[in-house]
């Protein structure tokens, strides 16, 4: 096969379930720098090591000199490999590339609202699209961050939302329809999407 998908690894203890990781696929025909393991679950750090050793021999398997685990540097994973002296490194891609979350929906909108306004430009009254962003600041219209963080980088637009089953507050709209109009290529680097999406 072309692509055959990602691997997964399981780890069991006494029978049970004590671990797992998902190495990405060896993308056949263009060249992966280092192994990437797209996540890594453990119960503690004895079942991440034990993952983490079984993923240097798959990187010897490939003829790789490195891999890279995506996992937050105070979990099982990250204190396993900093004990195995593994190089810890914080970064965030443009894209999203990975998962995302809203931390502060209030603070986020605040940043973003000279970004919305202009997407509306003179088509919406400004009346209309403070009452539409307190809404979303407040969580009474798209009430789920993860479909608003969603709408916000473009991955999908309002009629996808509302395809989906979203409920849109009929005063509200047209703010959003201008807010979220989709098509993620054209507004950022590529969609927002999970490693592991595949469409």
């Amino acid at each position: 096969m072309w692509e055959p998908g990602s691997a997964a690894m399981v780890l069991e203890r006494d029978g049970r379930l004590a671990g797992y990781a998902i190495v990405g696929e060896p993308y056949y025909g263009r060249a992966r720098p280092n192994v990437v393991i797209d996540e890594l679950t453990a119960l503690d750090v004895e079942a991440a090591r034990a993952l983490l050793v079984e993923i240097a021999a798959t990187c010897w398997d490939r003829r790789h000199g490195s891999f890279q685990v995506r996992e937050p540097a105070d979990g099982a994973a990250g204190r396993a490999a900093r004990q195995l002296g593994c190089t810890v490194r914080q970064e965030y891609a443009a894209s999203g590339e990975m998962m995302g979350v809203i931390l502060d929906r209030q603070r986020l909108l605040a940043q973003l609202e000279p970004e919305l306004r202009r997407r509306a430009e003179d088509a919406i009254p400004d009346a209309d699209q403070a009452a539409a962003l307190e809404a979303l600041r407040q969580g009474a219209a798209i009430p789920d961050n993860g479909l608003l963080l969603r709408l916000l980088v473009g991955h999908c637009s309002l009629a996808d939302a509302v395809a989906w089953g979203a409920e849109i507050p009929a005063p509200f709209e047209h703010s959003f329809a201008r807010w979220f109009p989709g098509g993620g290529t054209r507004l950022l680097p590529m969609p927002y999407s999970h490693t592991l999406d595949r469409y």
